[in-house]
């Protein structure tokens, strides 16, 4: 067996293990809660009416359903269930800044958890979310079904960016970068899904750093990209979280049109994949078994020209490599696992 065969399957296992579904461990807080700023956050509107002093979970618990709460510019530190479909929006990425360093989170879970489906969270930064099972959150729901949507808001510091259950979900210009606990097990995004689950991404850039595995995985029946930038685990050496840039493990319809991925490892372990699907169920078989590609940039830093991969839940997937597709790098993309695979890339000789 050749020397390419052999890292190609190693690969495969590799992110079956990775991969696997993460546990619901038993909750726990890390680090001794640390209050909010004294006297609160100064400087709050809701429905423009500006609110005295208080801290984020009284005001978020004052805004009435279809409400809106603006959060100045300012750091602050505070944690908050959400129970009405209320907006939440800050002043900026960078101004308006959750930090939740040490703070003992809704529920064992995120920063924010919303209770009810209809939320909207905007233009914020959420940071620092860490609890001793590593599933801390920039924002968790508390169960499946409540739909939830993100405008410009960033995601940096967190065990996870988010963390979902199966619900509709849809974000927009937001950012994630250096989120993950280094376990294997964390993400810049991870949606839970099932097959009647729809997952829109529009113009999000997301960079995984040293402790994160995906910087997207998603097991929502559809996931829809749209844009934006994608960047897989730069570390590459013995000891490194290993994953794809895009996972998508239980199937299902991905479309994913305009958006850059990137292999940034260039090291000795195969951190060298780009795509990932069906690496560990057919759950959203039902909902289809194609992974249609538009207009898609690769980068491959790794000189190996990078891998598309279909596990071996779905042996029936398809590869749509449709227009506009090109790829950067030494060597052209390979594939592996599709019982079909339609289309191709162009070298765009571009220096990587």
């Amino acid at each position: 067996m050749s020397n390419r065969r052999m890292v190609l399957l190693g690969s495969l296992s590799l992110l079956a293990a990775c991969g696997a579904p993460r546990p619901e461990r038993a909750g726990g807080i890390t680090g001794a809660p640390r209050p909010e700023r004294a006297g609160g956050i100064a400087g709050a509107t809701i429905n423009g009416v500006t609110h005295a002093p208080d801290t984020l979970a009284n005001l978020i618990a004052a805004t009435p359903s279809g409400g809106t709460l603006v959060l100045p510019a300012g750091t602050w530190s505070g944690t908050a269930p959400i129970g009405t479909a209320c907006t939440i929006k800050g002043a900026g990425m960078g101004q308006t800044i959750i930090d939740a360093t040490g703070v003992s989170l809704t529920r064992g879970k995120g920063i924010f958890v919303p209770m009810v489906a209809g939320v909207a969270f905007a233009n914020m930064t959420l940071k620092g979310a860490a609890v001793s099972d590593l599933n801390g959150a920039g924002i968790r729901e508390d169960r499946p079904g409540l739909g939830w949507t993100a405008t410009n808001v960033e995601f940096t510091g967190n065990q996870d960016g988010i963390l979902t259950f199966a619900s509709n979900i849809t974000l927009n210009t937001c950012s994630f970068h250096d989120n993950g606990a280094h376990d294997a097990h964390s993400h810049e995004m991870y949606f839970g899904g099932s097959p009647d689950t729809t997952v829109t991404l529009n113009n999000v850039t997301s960079a995984c750093g040293r402790g994160s595995t995906h910087a997207l995985k998603s097991r929502a029946g559809t996931t829809q990209v749209v844009g934006g930038s994608y960047t897989g685990n730069p570390e590459a050496e013995a000891g490194a979280v290993t994953g794809s840039v895009l996972n998508f493990p239980d199937c299902g319809v991905v479309t994913v049109t305009g958006a850059i991925l990137t292999v940034a490892s260039k090291g000795s372990e195969p951190n060298f994949v780009f795509i990932s699907y069906g690496t560990e169920s057919a759950n959203n078989a039902t909902a289809g078994n194609t992974v249609t590609l538009a207009n898609v940039h690769l980068v491959d830093r790794s000189g190996s020209g990078g891998l598309i991969l279909n596990g071996s839940a779905l042996p029936s997937a398809r590869l749509v490599i449709g227009p506009g597709c090109v790829y950067d790098g030494t060597k052209p993309p390979q594939f592996q696992g599709w019982a079909s695979v339609r289309g191709s890339f162009t070298a765009s000789r571009a220096a990587v």
